[in-house]
This record gives structure tokens, sequence and C-alpha cells, in this order.
């Protein structure tokens, strides 16, 4: 089922990304993996957009806290 399109909030999203690769990296966690998790995520997104698809790409991210 697709989502209906949405407004989307560049500054949350770029906040909210920020905020989990850094707590992450806080945490301990290789500096690769989370490169690399959030460039596959990225691809996920962009690859379901150019595919027609109407609908929300989620990633799945470690749960590490609230975002301030």
């Amino acid at each position: 089922m697709a989502l209906p399109t949405f407004d989307i909030d560049t500054p949350m999203a770029y906040h909210v990304a920020q905020h989990n690769i850094l707590q992450r990296l806080d945490a301990g966690d290789d500096a690769g993996t989370v490169r690399e998790e959030w460039r596959q995520a990225i691809e996920r997104i962009i690859d379901n957009h150019l595919a027609g698809n109407d609908a929300l790409s989620f990633v799945t991210a470690p749960a590490l806290g609230p975002v301030d």
C-alpha cells in the first residue's frame, strides 16, 4: 500500500541522521560501518523514488536514545 506524498522537513531529517550517526560513533561503532549503513539507506530511498514508488523507505537504526 502506497503512503501519501508528504512535505519533507529537510532540516529535521538532517538533524535526526546526524544525531544517530554521532551517537553511534560515540557508542563505539565502527566509523566505516556507520558510514556504509547510512550510504545504503540513502541508496534505498533514492532507488525507491526513482522506481516511481510513492512510499517511504524505512530504515532500521539502533535505538540509542531520544533525539535532542
